[in-house]
């Protein structure tokens, strides 16, 4: 049996630091989906071979108007490292309806969407007191920087 369209966009394994994590939110959510949290620590935690997309938003719909509603957003890296829309391979969203399907409550409905990238610009202007190397300073606040901005991701 030949697979026309194989799954593309998907993560390799985890790492020991995102086994540990999924572990902690998997253990919460005692293999069944109710909250947001329980979508996002089962997709997390979902195998590899099903084409995991890289990053993962889910939110509920307004409570009031429709409080079984859940939107997950989803976003893909491609091999260079470019995020990619996982939701137009098909192979993907079907893995991932599947395999909530098991968690999930009947009456839930789940919307599988893209998420969308934006590419932000920040200037800054750093000012060095006298006797501090300015191109260290410079450096080293790029660097936390970075750090801040991958902590949020």
């Amino acid at each position: 049996m030949n697979n026309d369209s194989p799954v593309i966009g998907g993560r390799d394994k985890l790492t020991i630091e995102e086994i540990k994590n999924s572990m902690l939110r998997s253990s919460e959510t005692q293999k069944r989906a109710v909250t947001p949290q329980d979508y996002y620590a089962l997709l997390m935690s979902m195998p590899s071979y099903l084409g995991r997309p890289d990053k993962i938003h889910v939110s509920r719909a307004n409570e009031s108007v429709d409080p079984f509603k859940f939107h997950i957003y989803l976003l893909s890296e491609d091999k260079s490292g470019y995020f990619i829309n996982p939701t137009t391979n098909q192979a993907i969203v079907r893995n991932l309806r599947m395999y909530l399907k098991r968690y999930k409550a009947l009456n839930d409905l789940v919307v599988l969407t893209y998420g969308r990238v934006a590419n932000l610009i920040f200037e800054s202007r750093i000012m060095v007191r006298a006797g501090y190397n300015t191109t260290d300073v410079t450096y080293k606040t790029l660097q936390e920087t970075k750090k801040f901005f991958a902590k949020k991701n």
